[in-house]
């Protein structure tokens, strides 16, 4: 190769390859304000609170078992007060 073509070459990368990182730089900082104003890093943020009000539902409910006997001795009382109901009525 010759030495003026390489020359030339190596003051062409060292003139455009900064001007070149620089504009992506500046392209990459304009996407992340767009996607800022589109509210994208928003809704990231609201799914942590989401997820972290799930946990808190989770840990709030009772165990099965539990809600099993509630059920259960409720449906023992609406027994017992439509038999009461069914005594009183005749």
């Amino acid at each position: 190769m010759d030495m003026g073509y390489m020359s030339e070459l190596l003051m062409s990368v060292l003139i455009f390859a900064p001007g070149v990182v620089l504009l992506s730089i500046c392209v990459f900082v304009g996407v992340l304000v767009l996607l800022e104003k589109a509210g994208i890093f928003g809704a990231m943020a609201s799914n942590d609170v989401i997820v972290e009000a799930e946990a808190e539902a989770a840990t709030a409910n009772p165990p099965a078992g539990q809600v099993i006997e509630g059920l259960q001795t409720a449906i023992a009382d609406e027994a017992q007060a439509e038999e009461a109901e069914a005594v009183n009525g005749n």
